[in-house]
C-alpha cells in the first residue's frame, strides 16, 4: 500500500497507527495494523506532505473477482486525526511474480480519519480499480534504503520510450513537499503525460530510471503504473502496471550515481526497468 498525506491541510499528519482490512464474502482475510513510524514495518510516514509505503503483507490467496467497492477499508487506531490525499493498494500473485496487481485506489480524498468521531471517520473504503489500455498519467512509487548514505539530494528522472524510439514520457523528480529520496522514505509521484498513449505503444518499449547527479542514491523498491485519467480528471478508473523492482537489494545492484570513480558499487546512472 502506498499513501500520500495532504501537504496543504493544517495538521494533516498523524502519529496514530493505521489499519487495513480486506473482506471477502463476509470474512476478513486481512486485518493488519500499520505503523509508518517503524522502518521495519514500512517506509516513509504519515506526516504532513509525505508519502508512506508498507512492506509486502503476506496473505492467503483469494479471488479478486469476489471483491466489491466496500471490501477494502483503511482505518486508524488513534484519535490523532489524519488526512490522506492518495491511497493505492496493489499486490502480486506469488513471490516469484514481478507483475503488480492493482487492487484499489482513492485520489484527492476529502476525508479525515480518527477514532474521535468529532474529528473524522474510523474507516474509509478504498474502491476497486480495473485493468485498462490507455495511459494519461504515470505514477512512480519508490522507497529509499534505510542506511545513512542511501538518500540523495540530486534529481532522478523517469523516461519511457516506444520501440521506435518515440519519447512517450519524461519527468524529473525532487523538490516536492514530500521527503524526497531521503533514507527510509517513500515517495508518490503522479504526473500527466503530454500525449496519451496505449498499452500497445509499450510493446518493446524502454523504461529507464536515471539519476542526474553524483550524490549517490540507493533505492529499495520501484514501481511504475499508468493511469487512464489526468490529474484534472481525478481518480483513475483503470491502472496498467508498467515496471516493478520489488527488492533492489535482492538484485545485487549498488548505488545510482553519475560518478563511479570512488566506489565500485556506485555508477549506475541509467537503470532499465522491466518485469
Amino acid at each position: 500500500m502506498a499513501t500520500e498525506t495532504w501537504h496543504n491541510k493544517e495538521d494533516a499528519g498523524t502519529e496514530s497507527s493505521l489499519n487495513l482490512t480486506i473482506n471477502v464474502n463476509g470474512s476478513d482475510i486481512l486485518d493488519q495494523n500499520i505503523a509508518f513510524q517503524e522502518p521495519l514495518n514500512s517506509y516513509g510516514h504519515t506526516e504532513k506532505g509525505n508519502a508512506g509505503f508498507t512492506l509486502p503483507i503476506q496473505i492467503d490467496s483469494f479471488d479478486t473477482n469476489l471483491l466489491t467497492d466496500s471490501s477494502i477499508r483503511l482505518g486508524i487506531r488513534g484519535d490523532d486525526a489524519w488526512a490522506p490525499q492518495n491511497v493505492f493498494l496493489f499486490g502480486r500473485t506469488d513471490d516469484r511474480s514481478q507483475v503488480p496487481v492493482p487492487l484499489a485506489i482513492e485520489t484527492d480524498l476529502d476525508v479525515w480519519l480518527s477514532t474521535d468521531n468529532s474529528e473524522g471517520h474510523l474507516t474509509t473504503p478504498i474502491r476497486l480499480v480495473r485493468s485498462g489500455r490507455e495511459i494519461r498519467r504515470v505514477l512512480l512509487v519508490i522507497s529509499t534504503g534505510p542506511n545513512d548514505n542511501d538518500g540523495t539530494d540530486d534529481d532522478i528522472e523517469l523516461e519511457i520510450r516506444g520501440s521506435d524510439g518515440t519519447e512517450l514520457f519524461r519527468e524529473q523528480y525532487n523538490d516536492t513537499p514530500q521527503a524526497d529520496l531521503e533514507k527510509s522514505s517513500a515517495n508518490y509521484y503522479a504526473r500527466d503525460v503530454r500525449t496519451p498513449f496505449t498499452e500497445s505503444d509499450l510493446q518493446g518499449c524502454r523504461i529507464i530510471l536515471r539519476i542526474l547527479g553524483r550524490d549517490a542514491w540507493h533505492p529499495f523498491r520501484v514501481f511504475v503504473f499508468g493511469f487512464d485519467t489526468t490529474s484534472e480528471q481525478g481518480r483513475p478508473n483503470t491502472i496498467i502496471p508498467l515496471a516493478a523492482v520489488w527488492d533492489w537489494f535482492a538484485t545485487g545492484s549498488g548505488f545510482m550515481s553519475t560518478d563511479d570513480k570512488e566506489d565500485p558499487l556506485e555508477g549506475i546512472r541509467d537503470l532499465p526497468l522491466i518485469f
